[in-house]
């Protein structure tokens, strides 16, 4: 699995991509006592914007 590490919605994010194909988003949220959330889409249909996009792009540039 290649990685990388890109904006979306304005929020630091690691995509995952299998042969080039866009397989896995996940992030985490953090506040003053640490971790709050993690966050994790693998439905290949949720994050489907962000596969069409160049690799290495952010969604706001």
């Amino acid at each position: 699995m290649e990685i990388e590490v890109a904006e979306v919605n304005g929020t630091p994010m690691v995509l995952g991509r299998e042969g080039g194909e866009l397989v896995v988003v996940g992030g985490i949220e953090g506040g003053a006592k640490g971790v709050t959330g993690i966050r994790v889409i693998r439905n290949p249909e949720k994050p489907g914007h962000l596969a069409r996009r160049p690799q290495g792009l952010s969604q706001n540039g």
